[in-house]
């Protein structure tokens, strides 16, 4: 969400970089893999701190989702997703804590492009989370356990389909409060897209198509993006099998 396309790149690598809502310095760094449109995996090992902290914590994330076109113009993706972190660190007064949160949620991000080689990406993204934290001093141990919301919203900065700089801003909201975090993250796409095999020749139909050279598929006669995306044209099915473009959900006209 706000990032790159995975439909030129298959994978990622990230850093992100957050402060506020108490938290003085939040960074991870990680990679993520995917496909555009269709599921996404990213995971980060990182740091962080606040006044409750005598030092840097360790932070381990991850999130899974899957992409689904809802526009195609401009380009729109809904993303539901999941995700975890954990967090290990040693509090002021000397205590241990172990702290492990899980949620799900969803997210929008619409791709808008000013000129060629270069895309504005902006985004928003909602969760529902559960945290669990253990605190622990020798032999004593204690347990707690809370809900929150989260909101998210920003814009991503796409040179080439390459490089992503991304700043963002969070709500945190539990029992009536309200925590805002705001961060920073830069990414670097890399691993090109496996290319299909090409059909045998004389082979598909000779109904007229609308091609995307963007995703490298056509659509036939009566989807919702049969002449609707950004960048394409018509050929015949024949024709855009020979070019190497596949089918929409592999269901030929």
């Amino acid at each position: 969400m706000g990032g790159a396309t995975f439909a030129h790149r298959r994978a990622q690598l990230n850093t992100a970089y957050a402060s506020g809502g108490g938290v003085h310095t939040a960074a991870v760094t990680g990679a993520s893999l995917g496909a555009t449109p269709g599921p996404f995996l990213s995971l980060g090992l990182g740091f962080t701190n606040n006044d409750d902290l005598r030092a840097d914590a360790t932070v381990v994330d991850g999130t899974a989702g899957l992409g689904f076109p809802v526009l195609s113009t401009p380009e729109t993706e809904l993303c539901p997703f999941a995700s975890f972190a954990t967090l290990n660190g040693e509090y002021q007064t000397g205590e241990g804590v172990s702290a492990f949160s899980y949620g799900a949620g969803v997210g929008l991000g619409t791709r808008l492009s000013p000129r060629s080689g270069f895309e504005l990406v902006p985004f928003v993204s909602g969760g529902y989370f559960l945290s669990s934290s253990t605190t622990h001093l020798g032999q004593n141990e204690g347990t707690a356990e809370d809900n929150y919301f989260n909101a998210s919203f920003g814009v991503g900065f796409v040179f080439q389909d390459v490089f992503t700089i991304r700043p963002s801003a969070s709500y945190a909201m539990a029992h009536g409060q309200k925590l805002t975090t705001y961060g920073l993250s830069i990414s670097y796409s890399f691993g090109t897209v496996i290319a299909r095999p090409r059909a045998a020749v004389g082979e598909g139909s000779t109904a007229s198509v609308w091609v995307n050279p963007r995703e490298m598929l056509y659509y036939c006669s009566g989807s919702r993006w049969y002449g609707g995306t950004t960048e394409g044209s018509f050929m015949s099915e024949r024709e855009a099998l020979a070019a190497g473009y596949n089918p929409e959900r592999g269901k030929r006209c």
